[in-house]
């Protein structure tokens, strides 16, 4: 029953913000989260979203919740609408606030860096994408409190963009990270 509750009610928010109520899905969303731990389940293939109003109002509620409250499902749909709708860059900032944050712990990090990578790469910002995995790999904390799938990747994704850019300099890089971070994966 849970998930088909969570369900519903992103069905009922996504309504809300389609129809143009987007500070009353913000709200309703916020006043749902106080009042248990908090997960959405929203149902939506953004990639079908070809109305650029409705790209923009849902960027704009999930902007709206994210400022006040992390939620995981919600990064997904604005990471992939934001730069769609003009708010890459503020996508970006509030991802860089959150990973800032020190109550942000490693895992929930390295979900943001995730969302960060993903939203640069939508604004075919590929040399920035690289860069922020160089950093990424050079500020990681190595006192096990990663566990070794989250410690590889963004490693595994500066390979990966290699690999597709032709650019061995990168792959080179996100493997040697791999094997450091997780010696066992060789």
């Amino acid at each position: 029953q849970d998930y088909e509750r969570r369900t519903a009610l992103g069905c009922y928010l996504l309504g809300l913000t389609d129809a143009g109520r987007v500070s009353d899905a913000v709200s309703a969303t916020l006043k749902a989260a106080e009042a248990e731990d908090f997960e959405l389940y929203l149902t939506l293939d953004v990639s079908s979203l070809t109305d650029s109003n409705a790209v923009s109002r849902l960027a704009q509620y999930c902007e709206g919740v994210l400022v006040t409250r992390s939620v995981d499902s919600l990064w997904e749909v604005f990471t992939a609408v934001a730069n769609r709708a003009g708010r890459g860059d503020a996508a970006l900032k509030l991802l860089d606030e959150r990973m800032a944050n020190p109550a942000t712990g490693p895992e929930s990090r390295a979900r943001l860096q995730h969302h960060y990578l993903a939203t640069l790469l939508a604004m075919d910002r590929v040399d920035d994408a690289a860069a922020f995995c160089r950093e990424a790999i050079k500020t990681r904390k190595p006192d096990g409190s990663e566990f070794a799938y989250v410690s590889t990747q963004i490693p595994s994704r500066l390979a990966q963009l290699g690999r597709l850019l032709g650019r061995k300099d990168w792959v080179a890089e996100g493997v040697a990270a791999m094997l450091q971070a997780d010696p066992n994966s060789s």
